[in-house]
């Protein structure tokens, strides 16, 4: 018997690979080797999806149905397309990704892009078209099952948004009026680098000549934007960069373990949900939480602890305390009590 102990594969993931992952897998490595005269089997392909060979029998079934037929010769050793298949054949379609495009069309609908919806309409229904099990889009029966909602709906112009997203590729310098919160109105030139969309506003990161550097424009409070008819060639730029270290958009020069804790009453919600930056978490006995984050800022912290008052608290570092209590202050003023 000849002894393979050498070549055992060792799983590294956590989880199998999905079979339109495996798929994927096995199409790109059958038509590469169909191109570069090499030679792909079964064994490998096991081992590089960690899954056994049966598997991937199976996948090629599956491929077969897809019109992406493939048989081994077993005097070449070697698996191959039984005819032409192009490069991008199909679109591997699975429930998940129909249901997520469902709700993500129910999103859009609550937030009134209604160009936006009609093109994720068709989206959908020529995905159902190719689909090749029972489907069914019932829309307007969604209302009685998902509904989308926000305290705070964001001014959102979709077509600002893809001419921005348009100037940004064809690096196009602007003039943009823009309207500074307790800095008035102000006309600013500026290079478009990138758009991104954070929790509350879409994001515009340029190049702003007055501060020569990168800065952050809310689209929100762009009240005019003019094209200069110059071009310009981008600076070096990365966004997760730009961000490292940002709860939602504000960063800083320096990184800061910041700690908060949140009681039994509200710790839940931080339970169930991801927050930017966490490095850790730590559970008590009690239900409390206390979430350890690597901030650049301080800024956001309010936003995040704020809707929870009293239930929701930093411990550290010194200055978040400080804003803590100096904010707990300024609002019993405000409605004349005393501290």
């Amino acid at each position: 018997m000849e002894n393979n102990a050498g070549n055992l594969h060792t799983p590294s993931r956590t989880r199998p690979r999905e079979q339109d992952e495996r798929v994927d897998i096995i199409f790109r490595r059958i038509y590469e080797a169909s191109y570069e005269g090499k030679k792909v089997n079964s064994a490998d392909l096991a081992a590089e999806c960690e899954v056994d060979e049966r598997t991937i029998y199976d996948d090629r079934q599956y491929m077969d149905r897809m019109d992406m037929p493939s048989k081994w010769f077993p005097k070449e050793k070697t698996l191959k397309f039984t005819k032409a298949v192009k490069r991008n054949a199909k679109a591997l379609v699975n429930e998940g990704i129909v249901f997520t495009l469902m709700v993500t069309e129910k999103a859009l609908r609550e937030c009134q892009s209604l160009k936006r919806r009609r093109m994720l309409l068709k989206i959908l229904k020529e995905m159902a078209s190719q689909y090749k099990h029972l489907v069914t889009f019932d829309f307007d029966s969604m209302d009685d099952h998902i509904t989308v909602g926000t305290m705070l709906q964001p001014k959102f112009d979709p077509e600002r948004v893809e001419y921005l997203c348009r100037c940004v590729a064809m690096r196009t310098e602007m003039r943009v009026h823009y309207d500074t919160p307790k800095k008035g109105k102000k006309w600013r030139r500026i290079w478009p680098l990138h758009v991104h969309k954070a929790d509350r506003d879409w994001i515009l990161f340029v190049w702003d000549f007055d501060r020569n550097g990168i800065i952050r424009l809310a689209m929100g409070r762009m009240l005019e934007i003019k094209e200069t008819g110059e071009t310009f060639e981008r600076p070096p730029f990365n966004i997760d960069k730009e961000l490292e270290g940002a709860l939602i958009i504000y960063t800083g020069e320096e990184i800061m373990e910041v700690g908060l804790m949140f009681t039994p009453e509200v710790a839940h919600i931080i339970r169930e949900n991801r927050v930017n930056c966490e490095s850790a978490r730590e559970h008590f006995p009690d239900g409390s939480l206390k979430l350890n984050l690597r901030l650049g800022s301080l800024v956001e912290i309010p936003i995040l602890i704020g809707p929870y008052g009293a239930d929701a608290y930093p411990l550290y570092p010194p200055q978040a305390v400080e804003n803590y209590i100096c904010s707990a202050r300024a609002m019993l003023k405000a409605v004349g009590a005393t501290a």
